[in-house]
C-alpha cells in the first residue's frame, strides 16, 4: 500500500516531509546524500529518491 505525503510549503519552496518511520527505516539523518530523480511515465511523474546507505566504520 503506498504512503501518501501531502507537500509543506515554507518560505517560496515546496518540501516532501519524510515520516519518522520511513527516516528510521532507511537510515536518514541530517547529513545523508539524497538524490533525486524525475521519471515521466504517461500522464505521470514519478519522483525516484536515492539515498546513501550509511557507512558503519570497521576497525
Amino acid at each position: 500500500m503506498p504512503l501518501r505525503i501531502r507537500p509543506v510549503q515554507l518560505r517560496g519552496s515546496v518540501y516532501f516531509r519524510v515520516p519518522n518511520d520511513i527516516a528510521d527505516l532507511v537510515e536518514i539523518h541530517k547529513d545523508t546524500d539524497v538524490t533525486l530523480r524525475i521519471e515521466e511515465q504517461n500522464d505521470r511523474f514519478l519522483l525516484v529518491y536515492c539515498i546513501r546507505k550509511s557507512q558503519v566504520p570497521t576497525d
